[in-house]
């Protein structure tokens, strides 16, 4: 099964108080896809651990069905989760406003 299935869906967040790529979600296999151009893109913020996706982006995968996941790093590695591994074993930050 190819999980980049069909014309994926660009989803949008807010970085820096602009909007910004949030990744890609295929509604045909139910994937989300968040491709990093940046060798400090897809780190968590806090710890530096793989992942990074911010809290809308979330909500909007889960309120979309989303299964699976796909992290693709700026040097091609590519790391795969089923959809809600995230909320078991992520840490949440919140972004400090002032």
């Amino acid at each position: 099964m190819n999980l980049r299935e069909g014309k994926g869906e660009q989803l949008s967040t807010m970085y820096a108080g602009r909007r910004a790529p949030g990744g890609v979600f295929y509604a045909v296999s139910y994937h989300y896809v968040k491709k990093c151009k940046h060798s400090s893109a897809g780190r968590h913020p806090a710890t530096g651990d793989l992942g990074g996706i911010d809290i809308p982006i979330i909500e909007e995968l889960k309120r979309r069905g989303c299964k699976t996941m796909e992290l693709e790093l700026s040097n091609g590695r590519k790391f795969f989760i089923p959809f809600g591994i995230e909320e078991e074993a992520g840490i949440h930050v919140k972004e400090k406003i002032g």
